[in-house]
């Protein structure tokens, strides 16, 4: 299969069996690419419906993915519901926001992730 990377990650980022990635990926490939939340075509977000359904998705298997993917792909869906004008249960996302803001929570990942990469910079001697 040509697109194996991308149903490898629908598979990851929504928890799905290869098999089932294959066949949404097989669906999702005329969509435009901005009707996605998540990497390589997941998490798609092109009606209220699959906002609903991202955000459920999300909140089930969310914390098995890095901090940085999940809180890219809630972002993301954010904006979709308030383009759709439909909502979300954000108690289910306590995981990931905690009691602070979405945009505290960003500004929190954003210096995990910066942490990080001087780690590694410092590791490899890249400084």
């Amino acid at each position: 299969m040509k697109n194996i990377r991308e149903v490898e990650t629908i598979a990851w980022v929504e928890g799905l069996s290869i098999e089932e990635a294959a066949l949404n990926f097989a669906q999702r490939k005329d969509f435009p690419k901005n009707t996605f939340c998540g990497p390589d075509r997941s998490y798609p977000a092109h009606d209220a419906k699959g906002v609903r359904a991202g955000f459920k998705k999300l909140a089930q298997i969310g914390n098995k993915l890095p901090r940085g993917v999940a809180l890219s792909i809630y972002l993301r869906l954010k904006k979709k519901a308030e383009k759709f004008k439909t909502g979300h249960d954000t108690i289910s996302f306590e995981w990931l926001i905690g009691q602070k803001s979405v945009e505290e929570s960003v500004v929190e990942a954003e210096k995990e992730d910066e942490k990080l990469r001087n780690w590694l910079y410092e590791e490899e001697g890249l400084n």
